[in-house]
Protein backbone atom coordinates (compact mmCIF):
# COMPACT_ATOMS: atom_id res chain seq x y z
CA UNK A 1 0.00 0.00 0.00
CA UNK A 2 0.73 3.11 -0.51
CA UNK A 3 1.76 6.12 2.07
CA UNK A 4 0.76 9.45 2.19
CA UNK A 5 1.33 12.42 4.14
CA UNK A 6 -0.77 14.43 7.30
CA UNK A 7 0.43 17.84 8.18
CA UNK A 8 -0.42 19.10 12.07
CA UNK A 9 -0.54 22.73 12.06
CA UNK A 10 0.12 24.41 15.04
CA UNK A 11 -1.06 27.44 16.16
CA UNK A 12 -0.67 28.71 19.55
CA UNK A 13 -2.63 25.95 21.69
CA UNK A 14 -4.45 24.56 18.77
CA UNK A 15 -3.25 21.82 16.61
CA UNK A 16 -5.40 20.72 13.60
CA UNK A 17 -4.22 18.33 10.91
CA UNK A 18 -4.72 18.94 7.07
CA UNK A 19 -4.18 16.05 4.03
CA UNK A 20 -1.93 18.74 2.36
CA UNK A 21 0.20 21.75 2.96
CA UNK A 22 -1.74 24.28 1.05
CA UNK A 23 -4.41 24.16 3.51
CA UNK A 24 -1.98 24.20 6.69
CA UNK A 25 -0.46 27.26 5.67
CA UNK A 26 -3.51 29.20 5.16
CA UNK A 27 -4.40 27.65 8.66
CA UNK A 28 -0.87 29.32 10.10
CA UNK A 29 -1.31 32.35 7.88
CA UNK A 30 -5.14 33.10 9.20
CA UNK A 31 -3.44 32.68 13.03
CA UNK A 32 -0.34 34.80 12.44
CA UNK A 33 -2.93 37.22 11.28
CA UNK A 34 -5.29 36.51 14.64
CA UNK A 35 -2.44 35.87 16.99
CA UNK A 36 0.27 39.07 16.40
CA UNK A 37 0.07 42.56 16.09
CA UNK A 38 -0.45 44.48 12.77
CA UNK A 39 2.55 44.89 10.41
CA UNK A 40 4.43 42.11 11.92
CA UNK A 41 5.64 39.39 9.19
CA UNK A 42 5.94 35.31 8.95
CA UNK A 43 9.03 34.39 8.25
CA UNK A 44 10.55 30.85 7.56
CA UNK A 45 14.19 30.46 7.65
CA UNK A 46 15.24 33.67 7.76
CA UNK A 47 12.77 35.10 4.94
CA UNK A 48 9.40 35.71 4.62
CA UNK A 49 7.43 33.14 4.35
CA UNK A 50 5.43 32.89 1.09
CA UNK A 51 3.10 29.50 -0.36
CA UNK A 52 5.88 28.86 -3.15
CA UNK A 53 8.42 28.25 -0.39
CA UNK A 54 6.41 26.07 1.79
CA UNK A 55 5.36 23.81 -0.53
CA UNK A 56 8.80 23.42 -2.01
CA UNK A 57 10.32 22.55 1.18
CA UNK A 58 10.87 19.27 2.50
CA UNK A 59 11.28 19.79 6.05
CA UNK A 60 9.71 17.44 8.79
CA UNK A 61 8.89 20.32 10.74
CA UNK A 62 8.19 24.27 9.32
CA UNK A 63 9.04 26.31 12.41
CA UNK A 64 7.46 29.71 11.48
CA UNK A 65 8.76 32.96 13.55
CA UNK A 66 7.33 36.28 13.57
CA UNK A 67 9.29 39.70 13.27
CA UNK A 68 8.79 43.41 11.74
CA UNK A 69 7.48 44.12 8.31
CA UNK A 70 10.09 46.15 7.91
CA UNK A 71 13.04 43.39 8.43
CA UNK A 72 11.00 41.25 6.36
CA UNK A 73 11.22 43.66 3.28
CA UNK A 74 15.04 43.72 3.79
CA UNK A 75 15.67 40.03 3.67
CA UNK A 76 13.11 39.89 1.15
CA UNK A 77 14.53 42.71 -1.25
CA UNK A 78 18.16 41.56 -0.52
CA UNK A 79 16.86 37.69 -1.82
CA UNK A 80 15.50 39.08 -4.91
CA UNK A 81 18.49 40.75 -5.85
CA UNK A 82 20.81 38.29 -5.64
CA UNK A 83 18.56 36.03 -7.23
CA UNK A 84 18.41 38.20 -9.58
CA UNK A 85 22.18 38.77 -10.02
CA UNK A 86 22.57 34.68 -10.05
CA UNK A 87 20.22 34.55 -13.30
CA UNK A 88 21.75 36.86 -15.22
CA UNK A 89 25.14 35.14 -14.17
CA UNK A 90 23.62 32.24 -15.69
CA UNK A 91 22.04 33.88 -19.07
CA UNK A 92 25.70 35.42 -19.75
CA UNK A 93 27.42 31.51 -18.89
CA UNK A 94 29.51 33.13 -16.31
CA UNK A 95 30.01 31.36 -12.21
CA UNK A 96 28.52 33.38 -10.13
CA UNK A 97 30.88 32.45 -7.35
CA UNK A 98 33.63 34.56 -9.44
CA UNK A 99 31.30 37.76 -9.19
CA UNK A 100 31.91 40.15 -6.94
CA UNK A 101 28.69 41.44 -6.85
CA UNK A 102 26.86 38.02 -5.74
CA UNK A 103 29.46 37.88 -3.33
CA UNK A 104 28.67 41.69 -1.65
CA UNK A 105 24.66 39.90 -2.22
CA UNK A 106 25.18 37.09 -0.31
CA UNK A 107 27.17 39.24 2.42
CA UNK A 108 23.87 41.67 2.13
CA UNK A 109 21.54 39.05 2.90
CA UNK A 110 23.18 37.52 5.38
CA UNK A 111 23.12 40.86 7.19
CA UNK A 112 19.62 41.45 6.47
CA UNK A 113 19.16 37.77 8.00
CA UNK A 114 20.84 38.77 11.03
CA UNK A 115 18.88 42.06 11.56
CA UNK A 116 16.13 40.02 11.84
CA UNK A 117 15.01 39.66 15.65
CA UNK A 118 12.12 37.16 16.38
CA UNK A 119 9.66 38.44 18.65
CA UNK A 120 9.98 36.56 22.00
CA UNK A 121 6.23 36.86 22.98
CA UNK A 122 5.24 35.70 19.80
CA UNK A 123 2.81 32.63 19.40
CA UNK A 124 4.62 29.12 18.03
CA UNK A 125 3.79 28.30 14.57
CA UNK A 126 4.24 25.03 13.43
CA UNK A 127 3.45 22.52 10.53
CA UNK A 128 4.96 19.07 10.94
CA UNK A 129 4.89 16.46 8.21
CA UNK A 130 4.03 13.48 9.31
CA UNK A 131 3.62 9.97 6.78
CA UNK A 132 0.60 8.30 7.24
CA UNK A 133 1.32 4.07 7.08
CA UNK A 134 -1.70 2.65 5.09
CA UNK A 135 -2.17 -0.48 5.89
CA UNK A 136 -3.83 -3.01 3.38
CA UNK A 137 -6.72 -5.59 4.16
CA UNK A 138 -7.97 -8.34 2.30
CA UNK A 139 -11.01 -8.33 1.40
CA UNK A 140 -12.63 -12.11 1.68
Amino acid sequence: MANSEIFLATADDMTLAFSSIGPAFTFIQDSHADLCAEGSALMLADVPATSKQVKASYLRTLRFTVTGADSASLVAAAASQLEGAIAACALVGVDPANVSKVAELQVALDDARASVNDDLDAPVLTIERLTLHKRGYKRS
